[in-house]
């Protein structure tokens, strides 16, 4: 639970409307967390769907794969350099959502999966396209150290955004009209990092295709190097046989990576779908089996880094949030009923997704409420700055 601070206390008994009005600002901005913590989970699946095609289409042994020499390498890279000393808060390097690597022409190739946020406008796509630029600036400041990762001199790499089929239209709009807005006549500046663009089909067959015929300042802009992978792309590569299915990412929202944490250490606890009530084995955890988990559901590079603050902050929110209770030498027991996974699945998640709208309410809330009272009354909070 969150707990009040001095200064909201020392309000409260000064001015008794102070309490009403942080009860009701609290109720209503944890609605509004909620709603859009269930419209973050609607795009999360799309965008997971997508990062997972991609990369089981460039699977090691794939076809693809073979034809064109690019693999996929790792989901999200440069998302360690954030753990490293090295970074103060605020600089830490932006990341694409994942990496192909081709050893034999040490190239790479870097790709943002997007989910189009705004529901109307040719241009929803334009914060996207500026964002994925940003994230071209952080992997070419940061080209050493990729290059160490993985293992060659990063001698080209070329850089893709990759969005739903049927945004093909908005995200060409949006594109075409960011670069004309960015570098002007082609003739004057030729951006040397200019962005590919993917689509992809996430029905019953999933399939990627590259979009040959955007009409940019430039026709080879949309083309790559490799004319392998034009070749392949510009047919579409259908998804055949098994496919990646992680079930969370290093970036995926906290929620996210706790319905995975769960759904992960529980499921083997199963018998016939049911877990035992009377048998608390079955719903105990323990710390190092969900830095297991992390290690192998991140598909990157440096999961063995990242992992361990992952779980870290899963059982720090999970505690907090009662989901939890410490039972000794980092074993924890889980704090939900129910007879099956779906059931504690479901409890689980609904209760930490409250427990974080909860808590960033109780921030918001507290702030506004203590800004405008202190305005009134300053002989009493002398030191606050709202």
């Amino acid at each position: 639970m969150t707990r009040i601070s001095s200064e909201l206390e020392l309000l409260f008994i000064a001015e008794p409307r102070a309490r009403d009005l942080f009860k009701e600002e609290k109720e209503r901005k944890r609605k509004r967390h909620l709603e859009v913590l269930k419209q973050e989970a609607e795009r999360e699946v799309e965008h997971d769907n997508i990062i997972a095609t991609c990369a089981s289409a460039f699977a090691p042994g794939k076809p693809t794969s073979s034809e064109t020499g690019y693999s996929f390498y790792s989901s999200e890279p440069l998302f360690e350099v954030r753990y490293s000393p090295l970074y103060r808060d605020g600089q830490t390097p932006k990341c694409f959502d994942l990496l192909l690597t081709n050893e034999t022409a040490q190239t790479v190739i870097a790709i943002e999966c997007k989910v189009v946020k705004s529901t109307t406008g040719l241009y929803a796509y334009t914060d996207d396209i500026r964002d994925t630029w940003d994230k071209i600036r952080s992997f070419n400041q940061h080209k050493a150290y990729l290059c160490d990762r993985v293992g060659f001199e990063i001698r080209g790499a070329e850089f893709v955004l990759c969005v739903r089929n049927r945004e093909l239209n908005r995200a060409a709009t949006s594109l075409i009209t960011a670069e004309k807005a960015a570098y002007g006549s082609p003739e004057t500046q030729d951006p040397p990092d200019h962005l590919k663009l993917w689509t992809c089909l996430l029905e019953e067959n999933r399939r990627l295709d590259l979009a040959l015929s955007i009409q940019r300042q430039k026709p080879d802009w949309n083309s790559h190097k490799n004319r392998a992978v034009n070749r392949l792309l510009s047919h579409g590569v259908d998804l055949v046989g098994e496919e990646m299915d992680p079930p969370c990412f290093a970036s995926s929202p906290s929620w996210q990576q706790a319905r995975a944490v769960v759904t992960s250490l529980l499921e083997p606890e199963l018998s016939e779908g049911r877990i035992p009530l009377d048998e608390s084995k079955a719903r105990c955890i323990k710390k190092q089996e969900v830095v297991s988990f992390f290690e192998e559901a991140i598909m990157h590079y440096s999961a063995k880094v990242i992992a361990s603050h992952l779980a870290e902050t899963f059982v720090k929110q999970a505690c907090e949030f009662d989901l939890l209770q410490a039972l000794g030498e980092d074993r924890y027991l889980i704090n939900v009923s129910g007879r099956s996974l779906h059931t504690v699945v479901s409890k689980f998640e609904d209760v930490y997704r409250n427990g974080l709208a909860e808590r960033k309410a109780f921030e918001q809330a507290e702030e506004l409420v203590l800004r405008r009272f202190t305005q009134r009354m300053p002989q009493l909070f002398p030191g606050f700055q709202g």
